[in-house]
């Protein structure tokens, strides 16, 4: 079996909260005037905000053995209260939640509550990445998912490389009577491994016989908000989610169009990671009845994987957020 991964899973986080799975009816109008049903159904949001906040307390409690820095760590960005719209953001492969925290400061003054969620696998050390499986991201973001959904009357879903592809597989497999959602927002999403040595051989079976990727088994872990040192079982899993994400890809479209979901998404073409190519094919084929926004950054602007949604490392940072928040505006 798959070893636990270090710390508290959301989902244990939530069950820890008293009462976190609870639902509450407002009474019944005979029973109660209509100003007393309406406060009580007030009373029950604010207890189910205020359990929800302190289960996702408890699972940043749960993530800090072992952290490499705490700015690593899933945070939880809050008004205090239920809002109108709120958002899931998922990190990519060997990072952290680091990597899309300028971009949940956007989203946190728009109006939004912002979860980021921390990986099974990630923010330690490398050796973490190389028993994890793509299940255990998949249940990690579904679980985030749902306590999105608990912070606003509308959740949104965003994610970063390996984080990108993790929300389009939890978009495509809700259930949006259930649970709509309102936008998609994504960065360098990994809808298509770039390097083609990388399919071969996890078909093959190589990150049992090859644990470190070539190039740099004995990386220096200097970089305190990302892995240097990539195990091949890690990259296999992203490789697994991807595919899994092109057998979807039918019902996600259909999905976004039936739901009228709006999708942002920046890519760089100079980006030697994610195949740009897939990810403007994935927009193109969005039917127009979608809102769209679609920064692709040319080849010239030599704007790296990493880059994207950082603002110390993207040039053009200033622009993304300008669009970005006009994206948002047209939801408030």
């Amino acid at each position: 079996m798959t070893p636990s991964p270090r710390g508290v899973s959301l989902i244990a986080a939530l069950l820890w909260a008293p009462g976190a799975w609870s639902q509450t009816s407002p009474d019944p109008v005979l029973v109660a005037p209509p100003a007393a049903t309406a406060r009580r159904v007030v009373d029950a949001e604010a207890r189910d905000f205020q359990e929800t906040a302190e289960g996702f307390h408890a699972y940043i409690a749960g993530k800090k053995a072992g952290i490499k820095n705490a700015d690593n760590l899933p945070f939880l960005l809050s008004h205090g209260a239920r809002t109108k719209e709120s958002i899931l953001l998922v990190h990519g492969f060997s990072d952290s939640p680091y990597y899309v925290r300028a971009l949940a400061d956007i989203f946190y003054g728009a109006g939004y509550n912002v979860v980021a969620i921390l990986l099974p696998g990630h923010g330690t050390k490398p050796e973490d990445l190389l028993r994890v499986r793509l299940g255990q991201w998949q249940t990690e973001t579904e679980a985030g998912f749902r306590l999105a959904a608990r912070l606003g009357g509308r959740v949104s879903l965003g994610g970063f490389s390996t984080g990108g592809g993790l929300v389009l597989d939890a978009l495509a497999k809700n259930d949006s009577s259930r649970r709509p959602v309102g936008d998609l927002f994504l960065f360098s999403p990994a809808v298509k491994i770039k390097d083609a040595r990388v399919p071969p051989a996890c078909i093959a079976g190589a990150m049992f016989f090859k644990p470190w990727k070539n190039d740099n088994p004995d990386a220096p872990e200097d970089n305190p908000y990302r892995y240097k040192k990539l195990a091949v079982n890690g990259a296999c899993q992203v490789y697994w989610l991807s595919v899994e994400e092109s057998l979807r890809r039918a019902a996600l479209l259909s999905k976004i169009e039936d739901s009228g979901v709006g999708v942002f998404a920046a890519q760089s073409e100079a980006d030697t990671v994610v195949d740009p190519g897939a990810v403007a094919e994935l927009m193109r084929s969005l039917r127009a009845s979608a809102a769209q926004e679609f920064i692709l950054y040319p080849l010239s602007a030599a704007v790296h994987h990493n880059s994207v949604p950082r603002p110390e490392t993207n040039p053009f940072y200033g622009e993304l957020a300008a669009r970005l928040k006009a994206f948002l505006a047209r939801r408030q």
